[in-house]
């Protein structure tokens, strides 16, 4: 059965055949049992679903309070984690946790939940009880990358990447139909999303966040590209595929945050790899600059400080104000809604902020306000061994090469929009980091 199972799919070439192909020698170790999936395997399916729970983004969303929501993204990841945790004891295999990555992981949390416990003093119990949910998010997400360390074999990290590249280019291609077929988000402002027009906003129903899930996307397909050997081989040409579709919809975002991390993706890519690169995607981003008027209007506003550049300097205002009168603890992890809310820093047509209400256009400044000096030093801590962890042979392994440009990048854009607590953003990050682990294995 299980041999006839795999003859189905033994001249398929996609990622998903891959990986089912990787998984028949386990079944060719139960000749004499029916075929069956071992149970440690049903993680790798849940960290499929992962990725794909990536490209139907904001979608479905399940709100339990006015100002709190899980994503399908959230659910799965946690789902994922729990699966790992319970498999791994119950089979006694190791956890593969990676000390100089988990320690401050669970330090901060730890922390910012004591920040919590303070912010009880200054503000209603339900509003910290909400806040303190998400505490939950992000150490799941975190943890994501060392279920997928645990969990990838070495050999097989390429046929993840082909994976998580299928969703990238899916994920782009939707966001360019989208463009196309449903281009204005005004509609749905009653419902706390910004009125965003012409943009692609894909799934994510955010330009900024969409153009930096592109810009990962396009990180890990170029990386994989400049590594090929000629003559190239057609699995390289998708690579390239994937790479150019995400460039087109990260241009058609018009975020200039995503502009700015792209930049700072393309200037390490270029430095560690190829300086050419760097040249060309340059020659590309001015063109285009030249030749698409909405692409000069939105980067020429920033400069004539658009609405769009006043309400992110307003942001930041108000995360300064909060910081400043709480310096060293802050006002509570997560707690920043109620907190601005409390000192009437919102507008009354939209009394607690709408989605963006709870963050910062500055994850750092978010970080400051809401865990004070002590959280923001941990947090820089954890990115700080995780970039030493992956720049380590950058030079020589594609993985390793994209994951440095995207750590790169994504402080570059988390300076301008809070995109180090976007779910799905997160997701793709913590992956990332994954198999970067799972390579060091």
């Amino acid at each position: 059965m299980c041999k006839n199972n795999y003859a189905k799919i033994s001249h398929s070439q996609g990622p998903v055949a891959q990986l089912a192909r990787a998984s028949h020698s386990h079944c060719e170790g139960h000749r004499f049992e029916p075929c069956r999936v071992h149970k440690m395997e049903l993680v790798k399916y849940l960290l499929i679903a992962c990725l794909g729970s990536t490209v139907i983004g904001q979608l479905i969303r399940l709100e339990f309070f006015p100002t709190a929501a899980l994503t399908l993204t959230d659910v799965i990841v946690l789902a994922t984690d729990v699966v790992f945790v319970i498999l791994a004891l119950t089979l006694k295999k190791s956890l593969n946790l990676k000390t100089k990555l988990f320690v401050p992981a669970i330090v901060f949390t730890l922390f910012a939940l004591a920040t919590n416990v303070l912010a009880i003093l200054n503000l209603p119990q339900a509003q910290v009880f909400a806040s303190s949910l998400f505490l939950f998010r992000f150490l799941s997400l975190v943890f994501i990358a060392f279920v997928v360390s645990a969990t990838v074999s070495r050999q097989k990290i390429t046929n993840w990447v082909n994976l998580m590249l299928t969703f990238g280019l899916v994920f782009a291609v939707v966001g360019i139909l989208q463009l196309i077929f449903f281009p204005d988000l005004s509609a749905y402002t009653v419902y706390g999303w910004d009125p965003h027009q012409k943009r692609v906003f894909s799934t994510f129903l955010d330009p900024n966040f969409t153009g930096f899930a592109n810009v990962i996307f396009f990180n890990v397909a170029i990386a994989c590209f400049l590594f090929a050997k000629r003559p190239y081989k057609k699995l390289d040409y998708y690579y390239l595929i994937v790479a150019i579709f995400s460039f087109i919809s990260l241009i058609l975002t018009f975020s200039r945050s995503s502009y700015l991390a792209f930049m700072a993706a393309i200037a390490v890519i270029g430095l560690v790899k190829s300086p050419k690169l760097f040249l060309i995607a340059a020659f590309a981003f001015l063109s285009l600059f030249l030749l698409v008027p909405q692409m000069q209007a939105r980067i020429v506003g920033a400069f004539r400080f658009d609405d769009t550049s006043q309400a992110r300097v307003e942001s930041w205002q108000n995360g300064l104000a909060v910081f400043e009168k709480n310096p060293v603890f802050g006002t509570g992890f997560n707690t920043f809604r109620y907190v601005q809310a409390r000192d009437n820093l919102f507008t009354n047509e939209s009394p607690l902020g709408g989605h963006s209400g709870s963050g910062v256009d500055s994850s750092l400044l978010l970080v400051a306000a809401t865990t004070g000096i002590v959280g923001e030093i941990i947090f820089l801590t954890l990115f700080l061994f995780v970039f030493l962890s992956v720049k380590k042979k950058a030079t020589k392994n594609p993985i390793k090469l994209a994951a440095c440009a995207t750590i790169v990048s994504i402080f570059v854009h988390s300076q301008f929009v809070n995109s180090l607590f976007f779910p799905q953003i997160m997701l793709l990050f913590w992956f990332l980091i994954g198999l970067t682990l799972a390579n060091d294995s």
